[in-house]
């Protein structure tokens, strides 16, 4: 991951802004959506006045935050690079060279929620930057993914993970292990909102050893399979499809599941 430009990355995948990926942004608004109805469909499971959430391998983006802000009072914000991370402190501390999430907001409020009231964004994104409480460090190949004097076992309603644990895997066997890692952090009976893609995980692990890496994420099945097999009840899956695949798997597995 050197060389990785958060910045670049959220131009690019992660606004409806000029300059953004036409594609890709057909992507994000079908994930916002999706994600928007899970967080209705868990939401009276859960206290916004004391539910916690765990985003973890959140990277350079806060979208998957946006609906999750109405339904908990904290966040616990991880991810392993850490550009990432002070990339969202920025944002989160409203710095004026931070990058601007505003469209993405505007999507959710206006367009998903139908509550057409400028004041309403700005107030959803003062309330995403005053729930998270911390951002932090993590990696998922380690016994201690985050640190638990932070993030605590057991200790969390909802665990939030996109587009990460696929990346993380050195073989295809730590695929459910690594699931099974973020379940530890969920109370009994809370959910796990976890996001892949089918695909061949074939480039360069990018550490100091140079290894590379050979995971094979097959399909949907897999995906489904693995959740299960790491101790969740699956509720639902959703999947975002590209319109045009090109680099990029054509699919999006998107699974709602709680602990069992």
């Amino acid at each position: 991951m050197d060389g990785f430009d958060p910045e670049q990355y959220c131009r690019l995948y992660c606004t409806f802004d000029e300059g953004c990926d036409p594609e890709e942004t057909d992507r994000l608004r079908e994930n916002l959506r999706v994600l928007d109805g899970y967080y209705e469909r868990i939401g009276s499971d859960l206290a916004p006045a004391s539910s916690r959430l765990l985003e973890y391998g959140g990277g350079p983006t806060v979208w998957p935050l946006i609906s999750a802000a109405r339904h908990v009072n904290s966040i616990t914000f991880v991810d392993y690079l850490d550009a990432n991370l002070e990339f969202v402190k920025k944002w989160q501390k409203n710095v004026e060279s931070a990058f601007d999430c505003s469209s993405v907001f505007r999507y959710v409020v206006n367009t998903i929620e139908k509550n057409p009231s400028a004041d309403e964004v700005d107030r959803r994104q003062e309330r995403v930057r005053s729930s998270i409480r911390d951002i932090i460090s993590g990696d998922l190949r380690l016994d201690a993914p985050a640190d638990p004097r932070v993030a605590a076992p057991h200790s969390y309603d909802v665990v939030s993970c996109h587009y990460t644990v696929g990346h993380a895997c050195h073989v295809t066997s730590d695929y459910i292990p690594f699931v099974k890692k973020l379940g530890n952090y969920l109370k009994p009976g809370k959910f796990l909102l976890l996001s892949d893609m089918p695909t061949k995980y074939d480039f360069p692990w990018g550490n100091d050893s140079g290894d590379g890496k050979d995971v094979n994420v097959k399909d949907k099945e897999f995906i489904i399979d693995a959740v299960r097999r790491a101790g969740f009840e699956v509720l639902d899956v959703q999947v975002v499809t590209r319109p045009t695949p090109d680099e990029m798997p054509a699919e999006q597995v998107m699974v709602l599941a709680r602990k069992q």
